[in-house]
């Protein structure tokens, strides 16, 4: 959640508006209790729910389907790499 937290900073404090998209990749742990929390604390949150594992690309190539901005950025919740790349 911390990540999150620190994303939705970075992005509040720039100049565009925009929204965050969540994949859960059918994941065995809690992912989607967490997805539910975070939707119920942002406005700007959506989130979709695989079935079937479809791999990160698969993934993000779904989350952009459903994403209505002009620019798709891409992050691992993880922060794997650093906010500086946003």
């Amino acid at each position: 959640m911390n990540s999150v937290k620190e994303i939705h900073a970075v992005m509040t404090s720039s100049r565009y508006k925009f929204e965050m998209i969540f994949v859960d990749d059918a994941g065995t742990d809690n992912t989607r209790e967490l997805i539910f929390q975070i939707a119920k604390e942002y406005t700007n949150v959506r989130y979709l729910l695989h079935e079937k594992n479809v791999g990160r690309g698969g993934s993000f190539a779904d989350g952009a389907k459903i994403a209505k901005g002009k620019y798709i950025g891409f992050l691992d919740i993880d922060l794997e790499l650093s906010l500086i790349h946003i």
